[in-house]
């Protein structure tokens, strides 16, 4: 698949989301990349028609380097994607596998990296995300989707895209319980329980662009 190239102030597409849940999966999948861990950086990123971010909705934005980028596209009614998944296992995951400096400040966290403990407290701003993208006053079209049942939703964002995708192997994140320990478990499921409750009561899938359809697909 041919990667589409544009100038870094006209983007296809947004995608957004709370950290490992998906976004990268989805970028590289949409951008015709083949599966990486890793999201294209600096120079090639810019010329992509795509771009990622673990930030706020527009206008309220934090960290992320291509902040003027993101808001530009939301103000041009460019479509955006957030991914959500269960802020337990994120946690997790985020801890073991994507744990940097440059990776905390893209998710507004401040302090030095040693002092964040994301079991104990929302340092990278989880509940943020999440209110901030699914609150439904947008009039740019924005696709919220949940990590857990993407699969289930690949046509609905093709849909909303309004093209095919080649979609990359499916690979769910391996994350489990066991990985932490009882006290640890017991920290993040007081510290992202409100959040955890506001995940399971959302739909899998909704859209907003002046309405939010709570149901099905698209």
């Amino acid at each position: 698949m041919e990667i589409r190239r544009t100038p870094s102030t006209e983007k296809e597409v947004l995608i957004a989301g709370i950290p490992r849940c998906g976004t990268t999966y989805v970028f590289r999948s949409v951008a015709g990349l083949r599966p990486g861990g890793t999201t294209p950086k600096g120079g090639p990123l810019s010329k992509l028609a795509f771009l990622k971010t673990h930030g706020l909705a527009p206008p309220d934005q934090f960290g992320d380097p291509h902040v003027r980028t993101t808001i530009r596209h939301f103000k041009n009614g460019g479509r955006s994607i957030f991914i959500f998944g269960n802020p337990f296992l994120a946690a997790i995951s985020n801890r073991h596998n994507r744990w940097g400096k440059l990776h905390a400040k893209n998710c507004g966290f401040k302090g030095p990296l040693g002092s964040a403990n994301i079991y104990k407290r929302d340092d990278f701003n989880y509940e943020r995300m999440f209110d901030s993208w699914t609150r439904g006053d947008f009039m740019a079209p924005v696709l919220v989707v949940r990590y857990e049942t993407l699969p289930d939703h690949f046509k609905d964002i093709e849909y909303f895209l309004g093209r095919t995708v080649r979609w990359n192997e499916w690979k769910p994140r391996k994350t489990r319980r066991h990985m932490v320990s009882d006290r640890d478990f017991e920290a993040i499921k007081k510290t992202y329980g409100r959040l955890k409750r506001k995940m399971d009561d959302f739909p899998d899938i909704a859209i907003f662009n002046g309405q939010k359809r709570k149901t099905g697909g698209l």
